[in-house]
């Protein structure tokens, strides 16, 4: 089943931190721009976008499985190794937990019904 938490490893990427200049400039015969590994987070991009449905569901499948071993023991970041189908390509997306965040998740999506902002909204926006 996916969950809010589970979306938000998609959706929210970690943010790509930005390479240092070159303290020389690039030297003239080598390629200034060398192959960058895949992300998971591009090759779920490029999936989506080509259709590759095959690649998708191998994603999702690693992104479960990624949060399953969370569950049984919960760490800092959650790191998720995925082999794509279409190429047999290795990648692995890591991603960092923000505890207060998955807890207010859980804790507002566990409240019972009728009660807290999801049900008030939800009739806020509903019209009569």
């Amino acid at each position: 089943m996916l969950t809010l938490a589970k979306a938000l490893v998609v959706a929210r990427p970690p943010k790509d931190e930005p390479e240092p200049p070159e303290p020389h400039g690039p030297n003239p015969g080598s390629d200034s721009n060398p192959p960058q590994p895949p992300t998971l987070t591009g090759e779920a991009t490029d999936a989506l976008l080509d259709g590759r449905e095959e690649d998708l569901a191998a994603i999702a499948d690693a992104i479960d499985e990624a949060w399953e071993e969370f569950d049984a023991e919960p760490r800092e970041e959650i790191e998720i190794p995925v082999t794509l189908p279409s190429n047999q390509q290795e990648v692995t997306g890591t991603t960092a937990i923000n505890r207060k965040v998955l807890d207010w998740v859980q804790a507002f999506c566990n409240q019972p019904q009728g009660a807290g902002l999801g049900t008030g909204f939800l009739q806020s926006i509903t019209p009569p």
